[in-house]
This record gives C-alpha cells, sequence and structure tokens, in this order.
C-alpha cells in the first residue's frame, strides 16, 4: 500500500471510532446516573380507620310544607271565582262557585274520597305522636302533613254536603295564600286539574341534589342549613326527614328532603332557589390525608410503599371528605402506606427512602 493510502485509512478509522464513542456516550452516562442515583425520599401514613366529619351540599329548591290543590272530580262548570293570586284567605272564606246541578251524581265518588282521606289523616296523627317521643325534630314536617290533610279532607266534606244542599260554593279549609288560579267564570272543569292551589309557608320543605360521592351512609335526622342568594340576611335550620334511595336521573346526584320553620314574617317564599349545607360526622374504614391523592377530579389514584421500598400507583375510589381526611371506598386496605410528600415526582416502581412517617 502506498504511504499517503495507509495514512488515510488510518485517519478515516480512528474518525469512525470518535463519532461511535460519542454516539455511546449518552447512554453510558445515563447508565451510570441510573445504577448510582438514590432512592427518593418521601414522607407516609398509613391508611386506616377515622371518623371523616364531612360537610356537604347542594343546590334545591323550597316549597311550602302545606299545599292544598282545590280538585273537582266531575265535569262542572265554574259559575264564578272570587279570589286571586297572592290574596291571603281565612277558613270558611269563599273561593269559587260551581253548577251545583251534577253535584249529586259524584256525591258517592266524593265520600268514598272522603273517607280515604280520613284514614291517611288517621296514620298521619299516628306518627306525629310516634315522632313526639322518637324523633322530635321530625315533628313540624309532620303537622304540616296533617294540617294539609286536614284541608283536603275538609274540601271532600264540602263536596259531599253541597250535594244535599245544592249550593255549589266551595269555601277556604285553611287559613293560607292563594298561589295559583285556573279557573274562570263559565270555565269548563277538567276533572283532577286543580282549580285553586292554597298554600300555608309557616314549614317549608326543601329538596335538594347533592353529589353522590358525597354521600355519607347516615343523613337522616342531620341538621341543615339553607342559604338563599336573593336573600343574603336569612339563613333557616333545618331536618333531614328522607333520602332518595336512588340516583338522580343524571347519574352524578342523589335527593334529599328538609324541613325547616320559615321566618316569622315568611321571608322565604315557595320556589325560591337555597343552597343546602349538612355537617356530618361518619366513621371509615379507610382513610388517608387528602394530599395523598393524585387527579382527585378525574381519575384519583395514590401511590403505595411496598415491603422493598418501592412505590406502586394504584387507583381508588373517594368517598366522603373532610378539610384533611378522605374515605377510601376502593383501591386501598387499611394499614397501606400512602406517599403524602414526594409523590409528584414518582413513578409506578421508584424506589424511595421514607424520611418521616406519619
Amino acid at each position: 500500500m502506498f504511504p499517503s493510502r495507509r495514512r488515510g485509512a488510518i485517519a478515516t478509522g480512528r474518525l469512525r471510532l470518535a463519532v461511535a464513542l460519542v454516539a455511546v456516550m449518552p447512554a453510558l452516562l445515563v447508565a451510570d446516573c441510573g445504577l448510582n442515583s438514590p432512592p427518593q425520599k418521601v414522607v407516609v401514613a398509613a391508611a386506616g380507620p377515622r371518623t371523616v366529619s364531612a360537610a356537604v351540599g347542594g343546590l334545591g329548591k323550597v316549597a311550602a310544607a302545606v299545599d292544598v290543590p282545590v280538585v273537582v272530580d266531575y265535569r262542572g262548570t265554574v259559575n264564578s271565582v272570587a279570589v286571586s293570586p297572592g290574596d291571603h284567605v281565612k277558613v270558611g272564606q269563599p273561593l269559587l262557585t260551581l253548577d251545583a246541578s251534577q253535584l249529586k251524581s259524584v256525591s258517592e265518588q266524593a265520600a268514598v274520597r272522603l273517607q280515604s282521606a280520613n284514614a291517611a289523616l288517621l296514620r298521619a296523627r299516628a306518627l306525629v305522636e310516634d315522632a313526639k317521643v322518637r324523633n322530635p325534630s321530625f315533628v313540624p314536617g309532620l303537622q304540616a302533613q296533617v294540617q294539609a290533610l286536614q284541608a283536603q279532607a275538609a274540601l271532600l266534606q264540602q263536596l259531599v254536603d253541597q250535594a244535599k244542599t245544592q249550593s255549589g260554593q266551595l269555601t277556604a279549609p285553611i287559613e293560607a295564600d292563594v298561589a295559583s288560579v285556573n279557573a274562570r267564570a263559565g270555565q269548563v272543569i277538567t276533572p283532577g286539574k286543580p282549580l285553586i292551589e292554597l298554600v300555608e309557608s309557616t314549614t317549608l320543605v326543601a329538596t335538594a341534589s347533592i353529589p353522590i360521592r358525597s354521600r355519607p351512609t347516615k343523613l337522616v335526622g342531620a341538621t341543615a342549613v339553607l342559604g338563599f342568594d336573593s336573600l343574603p340576611e336569612v339563613t333557616l335550620t333545618g331536618t333531614v326527614t328522607s333520602v332518595s334511595p336512588v340516583a338522580s336521573p343524571n347519574g352524578q346526584t342523589f335527593t334529599l328532603t328538609i324541613t325547616a320553620a320559615n321566618t316569622p314574617d315568611h321571608a322565604v317564599l315557595p320556589g325560591l332557589q337555597t343552597y343546602v349545607r349538612i355537617a356530618t360526622s361518619q366513621p371509615a374504614a379507610v382513610v388517608i390525608p387528602k394530599i395523598a391523592v393524585l387527579n382527585s377530579d378525574r381519575s384519583p389514584s395514590v401511590y403505595v410503599v411496598d415491603a422493598g421500598k418501592v412505590v406502586h400507583r394504584r387507583t381508588v375510589t373517594l368517598g366522603v371528605e373532610d378539610d384533611t381526611y378522605v374515605q377510601i371506598l376502593s383501591g386501598l386496605s387499611d394499614g397501606d402506606v400512602c406517599v403524602i410528600q414526594g409523590n409528584q415526582q414518582l413513578t409506578d416502581g421508584t424506589t424511595v427512602t421514607v424520611s418521616t412517617s406519619v
């Protein structure tokens, strides 16, 4: 080989070796760093039982606990109407007058309905007496039910009596406000459709939708606070009287009912929107600090440290929570060691050093 060609081949070989070394060096550096990097320090806490002081809430609307629709179950005619929406009526005050010529034909039907109404009234009164002993906070709501049933029975009694007197006049069965009037002189009655609606709002009933995730195991009997954006100076305190056993149609909430006393001047009107807040204390089998949970709003997960000090990411289902702790419904067991500090920098399979356990 000529000297010049030999020198060129040697130079080319050296260049190739240099390029190869440059390409390999990053991989060697990364491998070296992986081998020598120290385990990450974390703070952990063990999952376990605890009582969670939960505050749950949601939007709802209030209604009068005593709501009395004036309904006639025959196709007669309205002769005259004596009230307008917004009127306040006393017991015995005329509401409307019906064509009495057909009252006899429905007297038997009204008598049957009256018998059923009186039976329901007896049951409601018994519930009131029972609640006075067992659940005194339920008494106002039950008494409102009794009042509404009494009013319905009184209206039915008027229809039965008018079949004999042929007067055709219906009067207010309770002292109340006229919420709506759906009748006018000369109108043909649609059986079963309310002609007038009477409301008495001394006691209110609020129906609210609460997120299912926030549902404690026991809510009936809990104290609820009702606030109103339209009446910022007014706050009502009531009692949860019922909880729906099924989810709402949206699949995200459930419905509960609260009974509360109105202000003395009836400042809260039926139909107002309210925000309901309920404070409860609930024992839970598996609870962890909230700061252990990552992506709590979408796909909540927790890093759990095994016996070899390796972390594993677990998807969890959250339950009720307070300012510090959250209930875990699935994904963790009592005693699991969870990372509460340093978890943002972890990946599944990382080796850690536990610096503090709380």
